[in-house]
């Protein structure tokens, strides 16, 4: 399984990550939207598109349950207003 840095991981959490093709199919959308100026950004997407097209399923569901951070609910704060 490929291994993915911390920087990878923030963007997968934010990403709908419940199908491996699901996530591609939205890295490869939100790449399409990109700036010229968000070239880094674009180099990060492409590289983790990259490792999700060589893990297998089985892979990925690992990947899921371990390494995933879950996602956490908003949680309500009181303003004081």
């Amino acid at each position: 399984m490929p291994s993915f840095t911390e920087e990878e991981l923030n963007l997968i959490s934010t990403c709908n990550y419940e199908s491996r093709t699901g996530l591609i199919e939205e890295l490869e959308c939100l790449t399409g939207s990109l700036g010229p100026e968000e070239k880094h950004l674009g180099f990060l997407i492409s590289g983790v598109i990259q490792k999700l097209k060589k893990m297998t399923r089985e892979e990925y569901r690992t990947f899921c349950t371990r390494v995933i951070p879950e996602k956490k609910g908003l949680r309500h704060f009181d303003l004081g207003l």
